[in-house]
């Protein structure tokens, strides 16, 4: 589930904030932010040649340096699950974050918030 939601954020398909909120709405939301920050892991192994289906150039280069910084942030926020801080918006930004590591791995400009 987490895979594809991931997915489907990063293709600009599903809304940050409506996945964040399934996210947030148990206390299973720990557990989906590490497994997304292990896909994050997967897919900049994917970038440098560690796993199959590596890519090359620039492109791969700014990609794993944006996994990466998720992958930091995801902890980061998993960290925040925490303490008071609302969860839904928590994630709902690392999920929009997600979304622009995405579309700049594809080459695209990052999306606006509030247009999705």
């Amino acid at each position: 589930q987490v895979r594809d939601e991931l997915a489907e954020v990063g293709a600009g398909t599903a809304s940050a904030v409506e996945v964040a909120a399934r996210w947030t709405a148990d206390e299973q939301a720990p557990l989906r932010l590490r497994f997304a920050a292990d896909l994050a892991l997967e897919r900049a192994g994917e970038l440098t040649g560690a796993q199959p289906q590596a890519r090359s150039g620039l492109t791969a280069v700014t990609a794993f340096q944006k996994l990466s910084a998720w992958f930091d942030a995801a902890n980061r926020t998993r960290d925040l699950l925490r303490t008071t801080v609302r969860a839904d918006l928590a994630v709902a930004g690392l999920l929009h974050q997600w979304r622009d590591a995405c579309a700049g791995a594809r080459g695209e400009a990052p999306t606006r918030r509030g247009t999705r």
